[in-house]
């Protein structure tokens, strides 16, 4: 799904992550393996494919091998489609927190992240201190990643201070807690330095001394705010303490061994 903003005149999707081909790893790339093995993965894509073969019939009149390759690759469709909807929900946030509405009336099927996204922001009532602001992490080497926000929510009628991400899922049979790749991304941007990534360019070959200069993420509280296709939502809010902290330097360790090992494979005798 290819969407342009109707209030900006922009496609969400270009321009948004200029780190995506600079050699850096990425917090979600380093994160990733805390999901490593997941089994709700596997019958989420057995899910796709058997939709696919029961609610279409363009695969049958195909050979065998065009015929499998379209039910194989059943879950890119689904993949691809979440990722679209997440990226428009992201950016109808991003302009809904500075005051500004867009019309979603040409988007089938967004209404119900809408209703859901609307309902939390109306409860936890966020006041927005930064939005969408590249951060670098210390980790291997230098790690970068971008912050959905940070600011305050309403929590009991207190104001707390917190990081949040936010997330679009599916309609879920089971009640799953949220991935432990997102809490340790979370964890990895409350720790990070907001970054210039123009001006981290120039100094990528010795950037010490600008990241030390940089301002450093200082919340006391983490959170997943999760939205679903049927119009509810759900936040997992964490006190930003060590457990938090030692799961993101975790998800490092374990990045760096499975990249070590894939690198220095031995040969088959």
């Amino acid at each position: 799904m290819t969407f342009i903003c109707p209030t900006c005149g922009i496609d969400p999707e270009k321009g948004k992550r200029p780190y995506s081909r600079s050699g850096l790893p990425s917090v979600t790339t380093v994160t990733s393996v805390c999901d490593i093995d997941s089994s709700a993965l596997l019958w989420w894509a057995s899910g796709c494919a058997a939709a696919k073969a029961v609610d279409t019939t363009e695969w049958r009149s195909k050979s065998r091998d065009d015929a499998y390759n379209i039910l194989r690759r059943a879950f890119d469709e689904d993949r691809e489609g979440k990722a679209a909807n997440g990226t428009v929900i992201h950016h109808f946030l991003d302009h809904w927190q500075l005051g500004e509405n867009i019309d979603f009336t040409d988007q089938p099927g967004l209404e119900p992240y809408i209703d859901a996204a609307e309902n939390w922001w109306m409860k936890y009532k966020p006041e927005v201190s930064y939005a969408e602001k590249i951060l670098c992490i210390e980790g291997p080497s230098f790690v970068v990643g971008t912050t959905d926000c940070v600011g305050t929510l309403e929590i009991d009628g207190e104001r707390v201070s917190v990081l949040w991400d936010y997330k679009t899922v599916a309609n879920a049979k089971k009640n799953y807690p949220p991935k432990l790749s997102a809490i340790a991304q979370v964890g990895a941007y409350a720790n990070g330095r907001i970054i210039d990534w123009e001006t981290f360019k120039k100094v990528k070959s010795s950037p010490i001394e600008y990241i030390n200069s940089c301002e450093r993420i200082n919340v006391d509280h983490v959170a997943i705010v999760e939205f679903r296709s049927d119009g509810r939502y759900r936040m997992t809010l964490l006190k930003n303490d060590d457990m938090v902290q030692n799961l993101w330097r975790s998800a490092v360790s374990h990045y760096l061994t499975v990249k070590s090992v894939s690198n220095d494979n031995g040969a088959w005798i």
